[in-house]
């Protein structure tokens, strides 16, 4: 089980693990049914815990075109215990937020080295107007490219959490380390990380990774 620190005085903690029991899987990567976690609530009282389930709500096949071939790049999947709205790309990321905590994982199905990762994460923060050289955006870039080249299977997870003062962290964690956190975010602040994945698609993969999320019952 990865733990997750936390140092501010009201805050909550997210301990995640993923569940033996698997369903289906795509391209050969294994799709978990859950999320096993643990909140952890502080207060000027004291400390008390509470597990959490995150279910499987949703996943997806990252690909990209290269000359006349598709490339496979990432398996998406996405746990919340929200009530998600799948209509559009926008009503799912407004109730994602709305539903935290949410942990999304990108389990990379090729070798990659760390500076493509970077710009292509940059094309989409820019394709949806998001300044890059500016945080909290920036430090997740520069985290990214300090986490090293990813491997086949390596997988990324995202970690979106609220905390008792109406605060908002996003947590990266890959390599078992937790590489990246910003506390003390806005709740605009959150959605401009969940643009990633559920913003204005700035390629055809990504645009059929979005359609993919929307028909979370349809076999890819």
């Amino acid at each position: 089980m990865q733990k997750l620190k936390h140092f501010g005085l009201l805050g909550a903690v997210l301990l995640l693990t993923f569940n033996a029991a698997q369903a289906t899987d795509i391209k050969g990567v294994t799709l978990a049914d859950n999320i096993k976690g643990e909140i952890k609530t502080i207060t000027k009282k004291g400390e008390s815990y509470k597990e959490v389930e995150l279910k499987r709500v949703t996943q997806g096949l990252r690909q990209k075109k290269v000359a006349l071939f598709w490339a496979s790049v990432y398996v998406a999947q996405v746990f919340t215990n929200a009530k998600v709205d799948f209509t559009s790309v926008d009503k799912l990321r407004e109730t994602l937020v709305a539903g935290l905590p949410l942990s999304v994982t990108m389990t990379f199905l090729r070798d990659i080295d760390s500076k493509k990762i970077v710009d292509g994460y940059s094309d989409v923060f820019k394709g949806n107007g998001i300044k890059t050289d500016e945080e909290p955006v920036k430090g997740l870039l520069e985290a990214v490219q300090k986490s090293g080249d990813v491997k086949d299977q390596q997988v990324y997870q995202f970690n979106f959490l609220s905390d008792a003062a109406s605060k908002f962290e996003v947590k990266f964690l890959t390599s078992g380390k937790e590489q990246y956190a910003a506390k003390g975010l806005t709740k605009d602040q959150v959605e401009l990380f969940l643009k990633m994945w559920f913003g204005k698609p700035v390629d055809s993969g990504l645009e059929q990774l979005q359609e993919h999320l929307l028909k979370p019952t349809e076999k890819i």
